[in-house]
């Protein structure tokens, strides 16, 4: 293939992608018009009419299909302010913004800014979000004709109520706008800096960079500036709170080749100046939403030179500001994430003091741990290290940073109330979350907040006769929270619910009827009841299990267990069911594991039949014979499925067991064991 073969290929394909970008072009500005048309068309269906009930809006609706829309918009305001009948008033307040609409569209055909002012105004106050979003279009739709004519008046008090609240990214349409708006002002200014109005181009550039504080129009409309007078003007803005002009200047002047080292250094510096300043008026405009382009979070994010350390702090102080409104609002997802967001600012702020010039390790590290990197590491590189290591690698309330520490225990909280308001909505998301703040051991408040909770929700249970809720919620309560006392109301009707549960389930559910048995067994166990239902239990867990097919014993040999003729099993029950285990050989009892919890038991040794079930008919349960000899043997328990005929678990992604190892059971007469909370390890007393 020669030379000129190759040319005429490539001019071919340059034709086809021009053409394609017309057509995709042409296929924009006709969906964007057609969509500009048929908002401007919109009209309100209407079923019945409340002239038909009410005289006086009967007239109003007359005035209305006869075009006089200035004569029934003034009717229906006298309603509005006359009416002594609620259900007029509240028809009229119903009619009113569409009238103001067309009001408004028909203004907006003469071009007369006053009254169109007045009327957008009075519109936006009364109209619902989505007919005010109808009313843009037409709002946006004037303004563009008014951009395209060149009138800067009239553009600039149009553009003021399109901005009346700040636009976001994702509003396209607006967001086109503006950016026509900004091309307009920069056009008007080159033509003012040509004939020599060197005031006035330098006031449509401010206005021009005061819409947003970036993008690469402002930096083009500065070329050919030399650097210097670029670094000059963008310290003068910068001193009269020109921040965006300012940030235009000093992002043009970096562009310069020739720039010393400290010309940069008082850019990066002026640029910092320029975002936390911007920060500051969208804070005191209230423009703290990510949504928004112009937003104090998005300010602060961008500073990364020499004040960075100090937007990271005011960035963590605003976002803890806003969850705290979140949260009041029961907005508790948002508000976690900001906690969250907050600490990590929080570390991030330290650690750019911590790697800066001088560097500043100790601010917001707790004394203690201050106190012992110093006094074990060398100054310098040794005991930046360490701190940096022990930063990075504690996180919330275990970090040495106070700040994060304090977040965390809010960010706590927080998770706390969120669990409280969700378990009654949704029990099946709450209670799971509650497990987990109350396995962190919250004070007594908590606990007596949560325990009064769940009793509403069990109330609730037993009212509706709903035996699976009544199942689930009565397990979290004995299991998290402890059953109610003998002198408590609630004890003899938890007792005789749970009674009345269990008998309906044996003939339907063989499993729940042993579970909640085990329930009243671990929950009333110095009463008779609990007596008789721990044997009741055994008795028909173990007849269960004479069904289910056996497998291979598992687990982990430990070692020895250290204790004259007993085993120590440990177990982890990784799911989120209730675990059983039943043990019979040289002793006859079961195991209750709760949802990702960990524990330990003792025995003789011996050889045992072991039964496993969950609280989930769902869950296939087995059992398996092992043999026990004076060791300790570590069980760990997944939810195992059947997929396209092979054996998957969960163990890949399985939630971990939380909280202290726990010890759940000894052999009679082995009085004085101990279990080991961190390692699930029993031992006597008086053993280290």
């Amino acid at each position: 293939m020669d030379f000129d073969e190759i040319k005429t290929r490539f001019k071919i394909l340059g034709a086809i992608f021009l053409l394609g970008g017309a057509f995709v072009w042409w296929q924009v500005d006709s969906t964007r018009k057609a969509a500009i048309e048929e908002a401007s068309s919109y009209r309100e269906p209407v079923v019945e009419t409340p002239g038909t009930r009410y005289p006086r809006l009967g007239k109003v609706e007359e005035a209305g299909r006869s075009g006089k829309t200035d004569e029934a918009l003034a009717q229906v305001r006298q309603i509005v302010s006359s009416s002594q009948d609620p259900a007029e008033k509240d028809a009229a307040l119903q009619v009113l913004p569409r009238l103001l609409l067309e009001a408004f569209r028909g203004t907006a055909k003469a071009g007369s800014l006053d009254s169109g002012e007045a009327l957008w105004k009075e519109f936006s106050s009364v109209a619902d979000e989505g007919l005010r979003e109808i009313g843009a279009w037409d709002l946006r739709s004037w303004a563009q004709r008014e951009v395209e004519a060149g009138n800067l008046e009239a553009s600039r008090r149009l553009m003021a109520m399109v901005l009346g609240k700040p636009l976001s990214r994702s509003d396209i349409r607006g967001y086109e706008l503006l950016k026509h708006y900004r091309a307009f002002l920069l056009s008007r200014r080159s033509a003012a800096g040509a004939a020599g109005r060197a005031e006035e181009a330098e006031a449509l550039f401010i206005e021009a960079a005061s819409l947003d504080p970036w993008g690469d129009d402002l930096r083009s409309a500065l070329q050919g500036t030399p650097a210097p007078e670029l670094l000059a003007s963008g310290k003068r803005l910068l001193a009269s709170a020109k921040y965006s002009a300012a940030l235009a200047r000093f992002d043009a002047a970096w562009e310069a080749r020739d720039l010393s080292d400290k010309d940069r250094a008082v850019i990066r510096s002026g640029k910092d100046e320029c975002w936390l300043g911007l920060a500051a008026e969208a804070e005191a405009a209230g423009h703290i939403s990510r949504e928004f382009f112009i937003s104090a979070l998005s300010f602060l994010e961008r500073a990364d030179g020499p004040k960075a350390a100090e937007a990271a702090s005011r960035l963590a102080a605003l976002l803890e500001k806003q969850a705290d409104i979140a949260a009041a609002d029961k907005r508790f997802p948002e508000a976690d994430a900001m906690l969250r967001q907050a600490g990590e600012k929080a570390e991030d702020s330290w650690r750019r003091r911590a790697f800066a010039d001088p560097p500043d390790l100790w601010t917001g590290v707790d004394p203690e741990t201050a106190g012992r990197v110093q006094k074990s590491f060398r100054p310098g590189v040794e005991q930046s290290n360490e701190l940096s290591s022990l930063v990075m690698r504690l996180k919330g309330a275990e970090s040495p940073l106070l700040e994060c520490r304090l977040l965390a225990a809010k960010r706590e909280g927080l998770v706390f109330d969120w669990a409280l308001d969700e378990a009654p909505k949704n029990p099946d998301k709450g209670l799971p979350m509650l497990r987990s703040c109350l396995r962190r051991r919250p004070d007594a408040m908590f606990r007596a907040q949560a325990d009064a909770a769940v009793r509403r929700l069990l109330r609730l249970a037993i009212g509706k006769k709903d035996l699976n809720r009544l199942t689930d919620v009565s397990a979290f309560l004995i299991s998290e929270l402890g059953p109610p006392a003998p002198g408590d109301p609630f004890h003899a009707e938890l007792l005789s619910s749970l009674r009345s549960a269990a008998q309906e389930y044996q003939a339907s559910s063989a499993n729940k009827s042993v579970f909640i048995l085990s329930l009243i067994a671990d929950a009333f166990s110095s009463e008779s009841a609990g007596v008789a239902a721990r044997e009741a239990a055994i008795t028909q867990g173990l007849a269960f299990f004479q069904k289910a097919s056996e497998s291979q014993a598992g687990g982990i040999a430990l070692g020895p267990s250290g204790l004259d003729g007993l085993s120590v099993v440990s177990v982890e029950n990784s799911t989120e069911h209730h675990m059983l285990i039943f043990y019979d050989g040289p002793e006859r009892f079961f195991l209750r594991l709760n949802p990702y919890r960990r524990a330990s038991a003792v025995f003789r040794d011996g050889t045992f039949s072991i039964g496993v079930m969950a609280s989930a008919d769902e869950v296939v349960p087995y059992r398996s014979k092992i043999s026990y000899a004076g060791q300790r043997v570590f069980h760990r328990f997944v939810i195992e499925r059947l997929v396209n005929g092979r054996k998957e678990d969960d163990r890949a992604w399985a939630v971990p067991a939380s909280g202290d190892w726990t010890l759940l059971r000894v052999p009679s007469g082995s009085a004085g064991l101990s279990v080991d909370p961190a390692t699930g390890q029993v031992k006597p007393a008086g053993r280290p």
